[in-house]
């Protein structure tokens, strides 16, 4: 397994948000992390990142215990974080947010050519101010800002959100695309079946639980399950 969460417990001050949380992702592996609004998905990732304030239980990459170690050391294990809403530089060009995620500069070159294999538009718009980006365009370039630093492990939250259907389609095949190389994902999001269809696995999250795991596609073919704990019908 590239990355194991064991019996995870996580806390803001007195609120107990993540309850005994156990999932994995192994390696070149898709996982969907599914769940409701305030269904503890985020705070998944601020576990994993080292961002939430109090968090017990075992987190590991590639067998390293990394629970609880500071976001610039998680970074460091070959971790990318591509969180909701994207958080661009809005005030950056392109270029300049590509260079905020270079963990090696001698291969940046190298590295803004995979972007831009995947995202042809990014090339187009180098000098253009981020903010001034589409959604479906802003989305890309979050992912082309993670994917320059060359992670083994992508956390993606949340990537389809705001985005008009026809960008949901250029981003789900990005991130198709992005699948087929050596980089594991895991991603979190209400859109069920874009989600799904991108996935191996599958676990659905509710209150800070899991409370339910199978493959993508079982996921996917059980109607009751997702109307159940997703409100999918």
């Amino acid at each position: 397994m590239m990355l194991e969460i064991e019996s995870v417990d996580g806390y803001y001050g007195k609120s107990h948000i993540l309850k005994g949380l156990s999932l994995e992702v192994g390696d070149d592996e898709i996982v969907a992390l599914l769940g409701r609004n305030g269904a503890g998905k985020t705070t998944t990732y601020r576990g994993i990142m080292g961002v939430l304030p109090r968090i017990e239980g075992r987190i590991t990459m590639h067998g390293e215990d990394i629970t609880g170690l500071p976001p610039d050391e998680v970074y460091n294990r070959n971790i990318s974080w591509i969180p909701e809403r994207r958080r661009i530089f809005a005030n950056l060009d392109v270029q300049e947010n590509l260079e905020m995620g270079l963990t090696d500069r001698s291969e940046r070159e190298s590295r803004f050519q995979e972007v831009f294999d995947l995202f042809p538009r990014l090339e187009e718009r180098l000098d253009q101010q981020a903010g001034t980006l589409s959604g479906g365009e802003q989305q890309m370039l979050a992912i082309g800002r993670a994917l320059v630093s060359h992670p083994d492990l992508i956390l993606v939250d949340e990537p389809f959100e705001g985005l008009m259907p026809t960008l949901v389609d250029d981003v789900a095949d990005a991130l198709a695309k992005l699948a087929e190389g050596d980089v594991a994902m895991l991603i979190a999001d209400q859109r069920t079946e874009e989600t799904l269809e991108l996935a191996d696995s599958a676990y659905i999250i509710e209150n800070g639980r899991i409370v339910h795991s199978d493959s993508a596609a079982g996921v996917a073919s059980d109607g009751d399950l997702q109307e159940k704990y997703l409100g999918v019908q």
